[in-house]
């Protein structure tokens, strides 16, 4: 499906409920949560809340809605900082926690998923077929996010919309994608 650009004269977000969900599994111990957490910083600095809303679903040891819509900057930022590695990946849950808090949004919905591993919550059929769902019937945008050499590329593919796929091999390289994703969220319509 072919992306028509919008313009909203300012060249900001608007209209997104854009739920960020970020891998806290073991493997992201050190640099690499460093490196999240720094690039959802930037990110979060970077929206407009008063047209937008954003949440955070951790995924690693359980599943967390660590900051639901209607939140302010520093409270997200400061839930990002909370953030500690553990645990697996169960990222078919951690899509299921962000579908269900839609449905507090208001806005376009879009996820932004980051992870370095692959999902061990459920097989990759299921998680990609959940994914369609989400795409098909709920308009959901999902832009995906692998770090790392670990990450499974094609599954990842196959769960963004469209090409909305990014790779980092180092972790060092997520402020870049983030400021990426946050110009591409700019051109896509919001309703």
């Amino acid at each position: 499906e072919a992306i028509e650009k919008t313009s909203n004269g300012g060249g900001s977000l608007e209209g997104y409920c854009i739920s960020l969900l970020m891998d806290t599994s073991y493997s992201m111990t050190g640099e690499k949560i460093a490196d999240a957490k720094n690039a959802l910083h930037k990110f979060i600095d970077g929206i407009d809340m008063n047209q937008n809303e954003i949440a955070l679903v951790s995924f690693g040891d359980g599943v967390h809605l660590k900051e639901g819509f209607g939140g302010n900057k520093d409270n997200l930022k400061a839930e990002v900082d909370e953030c500690q590695p553990g645990g697996a990946t169960p990222l078919l849950k951690a899509l299921e926690k962000s579908h269900d808090n839609f449905l507090a949004g208001k806005n376009k919905p879009v996820i932004v998923l980051a992870t370095d591993g692959v999902p061990t919550d459920a097989t990759k059929e299921v998680i990609l077929e959940y994914a369609q769902v989400l795409k098909n019937e709920n308009d959901v945008w999902i832009l995906a996010v692998g770090i790392g050499r670990n990450v499974d590329e094609n599954f990842l593919k196959d769960l963004a919309t469209s090409d909305y796929y990014f790779y980092a091999e180092l972790s060092e390289e997520l402020c870049e994608i983030y400021d990426e994703i946050h110009d591409i969220l700019e051109q896509l319509p919001s309703s």
